[in-house]
């Protein structure tokens, strides 16, 4: 049979990475980086690399398959596994209410554009609130902290337009970008970057591959983010480094975030992080002073510490007082294209959505965004009562998990950090 290449992208992860698939007969049996794609320029990981084998491997299920009393399988048709199924959520419904009845959106559903809204408008159409995704588990920092500070409508300055970067317990250079990145072949887009002359300051105990190209590699001691963060705060609010006018106009309570910072000074700092007091100076001019377009932005690391809302907070609190905000007349380097965005130049209020929306059947958590917190999800299966969840409904998780450590395995392949479990979920 004659092979025929379609240009494609992966979905594995945010990259979306352009590559060639080849298909013969009506099959996918290769992948490849696409070299003429504009952005990912051939690039593509050892993920993507290994999609033909996801999609062909052999104990992929691909038809209805029904528990037997043996403890085994029969296939069964998608109309009586549809049917079934709705006729036991309806009995659930009506004994223990719709809250019984819980959905999950995995990380993959982010690249499913159907799914992504369908899984939450179909638990909305049920009445029940019991929604859970992966973003209450690893970055929940993210939505703790915007709900707090609030937003601004223009987006924050871009990737591409920024003179200086600073990157808390991230590497992107191995695990994609994070927030305001480029996620497509990072490492050449961070080169491209450092060549015109953008500076980079990294904070992460370990000299990772992103701090090995940082200018400044601030080597922090575990689980001490929120004293480094608050020490550079600190010096940026004593030297008048901030936006002034930025602050004068759409800023409230610098005053109180200059006085919960004041005794974090260099000295301090040194004593709790191991950083020299020089270092902490010089990454504070450098991002404030020196440079004026830019972001302060998070990864996995922060969120997985102790006092993780603190960290994103203060991230957040080194962008607004030094307003590395889009302002009016800005090029907006993604304004959307299925779903085009209002870019305006002002502030969403803070909605601490958590203190109005659903709570939690047990222990009273809040939610935010319109998702309870998937922690619960075990406390919610097993605590006993009106509501309790009997009916889990996930999708898009994390399954490509066993395929690729399997597929590791069997061509005998050195470990790759970007294929441990952390960089999976």
């Amino acid at each position: 049979m004659t092979i025929v290449e379609h240009k494609s992208v992966c979905r594995y992860c945010a990259g979306s990475c352009g590559v060639i698939a080849g298909v013969e007969d009506n099959r996918l049996i290769s992948i490849r980086g696409d070299k003429q794609h504009p952005l990912s320029r051939g690039y593509t990981c050892i993920k993507g690399l290994q999609g033909d084998y996801a999609l062909n491997a052999p104990d992929r299920i691909l038809r209805p398959l029904k528990r037997t009393p043996s403890g085994g399988f029969e296939e069964i048709s998608l109309t009586q596994a549809l049917d079934e199924i709705a006729e036991q959520i309806r009995s659930l419904i009506v004994e223990d209410g719709p809250q019984a009845v819980a959905t999950f959106k995995g990380t993959q559903a982010y690249f499913n554009a159907p799914l992504s809204e369908m899984l939450p408008a179909w638990s909305a159409s049920i009445g029940s609130s019991s929604f859970f995704s992966t973003m209450t588990i690893d970055q929940s920092a993210k939505w703790v902290a915007v709900e707090r500070t609030g937003l601004w409508a223009g987006d924050r300055h871009h990737f591409l337009d920024s003179d200086v970067v600073m990157i808390v317990g991230a590497n992107p250079l191995l695990s994609i970008g994070v927030g305001g990145m480029v996620t497509l072949n990072t490492t050449k887009q961070f080169k491209a970057a450092k060549q015109r002359g953008m500076k980079l300051i990294v904070i992460d105990p370990r000299r990772s591959e992103t701090a090995v190209l940082a200018d400044l590699h601030l080597q922090v001691r575990p689980g001490e983010d929120p004293t480094l963060l608050a020490g550079i705060l600190r010096e940026i609010l004593v030297h008048a480094w901030e936006d002034a006018d930025f602050c004068r106009d759409y800023v409230a309570q610098l005053d109180e975030l200059r006085s919960a910072v004041d005794g974090f000074t260099v000295e301090y700092v040194e004593h709790r992080t191991g950083i020299p007091s020089a270092l902490i100076r010089e990454a504070a001019r450098m991002f404030a002073h020196d440079q004026k377009r830019g972001f302060a932005t998070t990864g996995t690391g922060p969120s997985m510490a102790p006092h993780s809302n603190l960290s994103e907070h203060l991230v957040e609190c080194l962008n607004i007082t030094c307003g590395r905000m889009n302002r009016a007349g800005d090029i907006i380097r993604n304004a959307g294209v299925l779903r085009p965005r209002t870019m305006v130049a002002e502030v969403i209020p803070p909605r601490r959505s958590w203190e109005s929306g659903p709570k939690s059947r047990v222990r009273g958590f809040g939610s935010m965004f319109g998702e309870m917190m998937s922690a619960t999800i075990p406390e919610e299966i097993l605590t006993p009562g009106k509501g309790r969840i009997r009916a889990f409904l996930s999708a898009a998780a994390i399954q490509r998990a066993h395929f690729l450590i399997r597929k590791n395995q069997s061509r005998r392949l050195r470990p790759s950090p970007c294929l441990s479990p952390s960089s999976l979920l």
